[in-house]
């Protein structure tokens, strides 16, 4: 999974090899988030960039590896939710399929994210990122 959060209203670019699972912009376009996911088959390199068009901004990157992912049914159901709060909660998204994993991504702009009592019973945090600066 590549997962891509930036600073305002921006236009991610699917990278060559990868499938976009969903993106969309916050509450009055004030953040951006995309996921994609691909499946490893030994020509992934180093490296990948994850971009977009619209000019320079603030982002953060990450790539999450899951392993035993069906290759049928790789993404089963996206579930979005938008609004002006720091302390959102997640659309209800329904497993369809025998050892599913639901991920949950949240993206803030600015100073927005405080940690509230930390991560939802059940759910296991994987990284909590900031950025600084711009990029593009």
């Amino acid at each position: 999974m590549g997962i891509l959060a930036i600073d305002k209203e921006r236009t991610p670019t699917t990278p060559q090899g990868w499938s976009l699972a969903d993106t969309g912009f916050t509450h009055q376009e004030e953040a951006t988030l995309a996921v994609w996911y691909r499946f490893a088959d030994g020509s992934e390199g180093e490296s990948l960039t994850l971009g977009w068009t619209g000019g320079k901004r603030q982002a953060i990157a990450a790539i999450l590896r899951y392993r035993g992912v069906d290759p049928a049914y790789p993404v089963g159901s996206v579930g979005v939710a938008t609004a002006e709060t720091n302390a959102p909660t997640a659309p209800s998204v329904t497993a369809t399929r025998a050892n599913a994993r639901i991920l949950r991504v949240y993206g803030a702009d600015g100073g927005d994210l405080t940690a509230v009592g930390g991560y939802p019973a059940g759910h296991e945090g994987r990284f909590s990122l900031g950025s600084r600066g711009s990029s593009g």
